[in-house]
């Protein structure tokens, strides 16, 4: 999906639904493809189905390597705003609950601050998901 280039930037593509326009898109490559001739393509937020070729296509640079470096930056970034902003909060909560004993080690809070973070940013994006399959009708089962 993306090589590195000059200058430590990444050069990627994102495919959308020519359709609806949703990134919610399955192209199915299995077996061997015929030169010149594109996969199978379904979008999971519409009705549409077509082929690779029919995607609406965009590129971008980035600095990151990886989609995962991606999800990795967003997540420190959330860890990051909820020590900042909510660990006294989450630290009361726990204590509350019996997940913290007195007095309140740092490294444990921030374990559950860092683990919080990891799950608040795989459920905000499997949420975007559902969003866009929600708002173009019902989702199409993978085919």
């Amino acid at each position: 999906m993306s090589e590195v280039i000059i200058g430590e930037k990444t050069e990627a593509s994102a495919s959308f639904c020519p359709s609806c326009g949703s990134a919610s898109i399955e192209v199915k490559t299995i077996g061997i493809l015929v030169p010149g001739r594109s996969a199978p393509a379904y979008c999971l937020a519409c009705q549409w189905s077509g082929v690779e070729s029919e995607l609406v296509r965009t590129t971008f640079k980035h600095e990151f390597k990886s989609d995962d470096e991606i999800a990795q930056a967003m997540m420190t970034d959330l860890r990051n705003l909820l020590a900042k902003t909510a660990a006294a909060s989450y630290g009361s909560f726990l204590l509350k609950w019996g997940f913290l004993d007195k007095p309140i080690k740092s490294e444990q809070l921030g374990r559950y601050i860092m683990e919080i973070a990891q799950a608040t940013t795989r459920t905000i994006i499997e949420t975007r998901k559902k969003m866009e399959e929600e708002a173009h009708g019902s989702p199409v089962q993978s085919r």
